[in-house]
């Protein structure tokens, strides 16, 4: 536990501040998710970053929060699905003004079994946590 704690500490401010609030952020969307339905929850699919980041940034702020993410996980106590990694994703580029959407999929597994995936898109072409196969849900 020393150990974690002192390699903690020689992490760069800006990305100590990304793990903890990242980490805050999935245990209040694990909580959430489970206890409020799916339609409640769309606002924060539609969340927008106060400030948007330069262009030149953006790429910098995606790998900066990609990194990020990827110790959040190893450093949970539970397994965090699609939904809540995408969200604590979007949540944490729009805290560095970079703006994203987050889009569901659904796949046909078996003859009468549908599977559904969260994945986000930064501007058209950047893509976390996608896989192949599933078909963007819509709605009109």
């Amino acid at each position: 536990m020393v150990f974690y704690i002192k390699r903690f500490w020689t992490i760069k401010g800006i990305e100590r501040r990304l793990f903890l609030n990242g980490i805050c952020i999935a245990i209040m969307l694990k909580l959430l998710i489970r206890l409020l339905p799916l339609k409640s929850l769309i606002k924060f699919f539609n969340a927008k970053p106060k400030y948007l980041s330069l262009k030149e940034q953006k790429t910098q702020n995606i790998m900066l929060v990609r990194r990020t993410l990827r110790r959040i996980e190893n450093s949970m106590p539970f397994s965090l699905n699609c939904l809540i990694k995408s969200l604590t994703f979007k949540f944490l580029l729009n805290s560095l003004g970079v703006n994203s959407n987050i889009e569901l999929g659904i796949k046909k597994s078996q003859p009468y079994i549908l599977v559904a995936h969260a994945y986000l898109i930064v501007d058209n072409h950047f893509e976390y946590l996608n896989l192949k196969g599933f078909t963007k849900l819509t709605s009109k």
